[in-house]
């Protein structure tokens, strides 16, 4: 589960080709965002003390609206068609068709319509912003000991899938939403039971058995119903793993040498939102469609399910993945946002480009959201790594300690001197106390004779 480090960055990105608009040249997908609150935001303006019924007649009055409001656009003479989505079960038969439509986390719909009519729906009455169909990218951070999450265990650590001592805080009780690319529920990460999980557009029922780990499952992005890149399975994983093991510093797995790891929650359940697709890419993720995040953003704080069955909601969101840049007012932000009003706590990856200008995607943005990057960690005293300016941008530059100089422990902050030619002595300026950024690139002389002047500097 633990990655080494190679540069300073966001969460890693996998990105690849995607798939392009719905009809190309003549149509494009947009969500259509109407005047009035989402349930959500209702519910926080109302102390967050509203029962279930109460919350759905909102919802359900939203929806009346949203109808008025596209009839509306009808007769503004804009051919617009809501889409949606089909969703097949477990034999890969069809099991329910879902409109792009929110009610949760954003009050909107996702319709398909002309490009050259986009602009005549913003100039309806009831309609707030129209927002444009948003490509979002996997991303991926570690890791579990670096959070401390191990803390919080007591003093039996309960990470196997039948431990049940409760001396500690191992994610009991908790449900966690991985909004990503599906979870391979019968993984030994997560006890191997190959039950598969609940289906989320059908009703809950005593005589179908349910995984016991990942408990509720909406296949949303591809006909693969686990997980087509393995993306989300890790994600997941990292949340709520159990106890395995991985090879050590051999890369030879079974042997004494194994490590072991689990998630920072492993008594938690699982419920898998794959949003993601892996079909039309022949090196992984072609990319996850904002609208189909916002779906499964709605259902994963609703306490029914998008065809109206009763269903947990989630605890915790985790989307370890982001648009290539975004704003508080992305759709998926919005969405993202109103989530956490909620009581979800909602956390996905800031981005993955590193210190230029306007990298941090959506969901990210969201007022609310938990906006997770990452840095150089500084347990890794063997990757010293530091920002140093070059050619205009900020680059990562491995620091490499003098030999004989002690360790600086978690960080050094000191000035930086430097050094064009490391190994010409004569060339060195006094760098006692300072930090030497050398200049290695094609100087003669072996790497030792510049750290021997480093020393005599």
């Amino acid at each position: 589960m633990n990655t080494t480090h190679t540069k300073r960055a966001l969460p890693a990105l996998i990105a690849v080709a995607l798939a392009g608009p719905v009809c190309a040249s003549t149509t494009t997908t947009v969500v259509v965002e109407f005047d009035g609150d989402p349930a959500a935001v209702h519910q926080a303006r109302s102390g967050g003390q509203l029962d279930s019924a109460t919350i759905q007649s909102y919802r359900d009055s939203l929806t009346v609206n949203q109808d008025a409001v596209l009839e509306q656009i009808t007769a503004y003479g804009v051919d617009f068609s809501v889409k949606n989505l089909a969703i097949n079960d477990y034999l890969g038969l069809p099991a329910a068709v879902i409109d792009y439509r929110y009610t949760m986390v954003f009050n909107g719909v996702a319709v398909e319509v002309p490009v050259t009519q986009v602009h005549r729906i913003k100039q309806v009455q009831g309609v707030k912003d129209v927002h444009r169909t948003e490509i979002h990218y996997t991303s991926l951070a570690n890791s579990v000991p670096f959070t401390r999450a191990t803390d919080l265990y007591g003093g039996i650590a309960e990470t196997g899938p039948f431990d049940d001592v409760r001396e500690g805080f191992e994610g009991q009780g908790i449900h966690v939403s991985v909004i990503d690319t599906g979870i391979e529920w019968q993984h030994e990460m997560f006890g191997g039971d190959p039950t598969p999980p609940r289906l989320g557009v059908l009703p809950a029922s005593a005589a179908v058995p349910t995984n016991e780990k990942v408990v509720y499952q909406v296949p949303m992005g591809d006909p693969a119903i686990e997980d087509g890149f393995g993306h989300g399975t890790h994600v997941a994983s990292t949340s709520s793993g159990y106890l395995g093991y991985t090879y050590g510093g051999n890369n030879i797995p079974g042997d004494s040498d194994d490590e072991a790891i689990h998630g920072v929650a492993p008594q938690s359940r699982l419920h898998s939102y794959s949003v993601c697709s892996t079909v039309g890419s022949a090196s992984g993720v072609a990319g996850c469609l904002g609208p189909t995040i916002m779906l499964a953003l709605e259902d994963s704080v609703s306490d029914r399910t998008l065809t109206g069955f009763a269903k947990p909601k989630a605890h915790v969101i985790n989307m370890s993945l982001g648009s290539a840049n975004g704003s508080p007012n992305s759709s998926t932000a919005i969405a993202a946002s109103n989530a956490a009003l909620a009581g979800t706590v909602v956390v996905a990856a800031a981005g993955n480009d590193g210190s230029v200008p306007g990298i941090v995607g959506s969901p990210s943005t969201g007022t609310h959201v938990i906006s997770v990057a990452a840095s150089t960690d500084p347990g890794a005293a063997s990757s010293w790594f530091t920002d140093v300016e070059a050619a205009g941008e900020r680059q990562d530059i491995q620091v490499f300690p003098m030999a004989g100089t002690a360790s600086p422990g978690a960080g050094i902050t000191e000035t930086f001197v430097y050094v064009d030619a490391g190994t010409l002595l004569a060339l060195w300026p006094d760098v006692s106390g300072k930090i030497a950024l050398v200049n290695v690139g094609g100087a003669s002389g072996a790497f030792v004779e510049t750290m021997t002047n480093a020393s005599l500097a």
